[in-house]
């Protein structure tokens, strides 16, 4: 800036030798004023310019760095997102492998279900006929303990018709005396069963000595 000032006043000290010699002094002051008011108006027009392009400078280095401060902080985002984008994707399969095994427990668990309501049913029934078993046994349980009770009643019952007395415990001919009537006993319950299974009008033809030709069970029952 100095340089150019000094150059400038030489050419204007040159300019003025040299116009003095054709000009008047009214005319050189003029001059001079004019070019005076010229470098003044042009030093300031350039002083603005100078100005003005330092702050064009500080204005694009402002907007540089801060193109540097986005330019990091996105990629800085971008980084935050791609660690995102992993965490989800990760979390994605991790539920669908959750998803996935619920799924086949479930499953198990509906078999396991089924499964164990068929063996629930089975066993349900094996109860069932079980407890008919049992019923089964106990009804002919108490239908032996009567009968043997009724044996015992009709064996000391004919043993007081035919002692006049009651029989005694741990005596020999007593208890001979009741196995012959048991003996006895057992044949006559033989007989009464063979009664019952015999046709009415067979039962009628034993008891009146006859034969009916016209029974066909009578004579399917002598043939037999």
């Amino acid at each position: 800036m100095e340089d150019t000032t000094a150059r400038w006043t030489s050419v204007m000290v040159v300019l003025d030798l040299v116009l003095l010699e054709s000009m008047s002094a009214a005319e050189v002051r003029n001059t001079l004023r004019t070019m005076l008011a010229d470098s003044e108006r042009r030093q300031a027009l350039i002083q603005e310019l100078l100005q003005s392009n330092s702050q064009l400078k500080e204005d694009v280095e402002q907007q540089q760095a801060r193109a540097a401060r986005q330019s990091q902080r996105a990629e800085e985002l971008e980084d935050v997102l791609a660690s995102v984008k992993v965490k989800v994707q990760g979390l994605e399969d991790s539920f669908i492998s959750k998803a996935a095994q619920q799924h086949s427990h479930l499953q198990q668990l509906q078999e396991d279900k089924t499964e164990a309501e068929k063996r629930c049913q089975a066993l349900q029934q094996q109860l069932g006929e079980q407890k008919e078993l049992v019923s089964d046994l106990q009804r002919k349980l108490y239908y032996t303990v009567k009968e043997e009770e009724r044996r015992v009643a009709r064996q000391n019952q004919a043993f007081q018709q035919i002692q006049n007395r009651s029989a005694r415990s741990h005596s020999p001919v007593d208890e001979m005396i009741l196995d012959v009537i048991d003996v006895y006993e057992s044949q006559l319950q033989q007989l009464r069963d063979k009664l019952r299974r015999v046709p009415p009008c067979a039962l009628a033809d034993l008891v009146y000595r006859g034969h009916s030709e016209d029974c066909p069970e009578s004579r399917a029952a002598q043939f037999s």
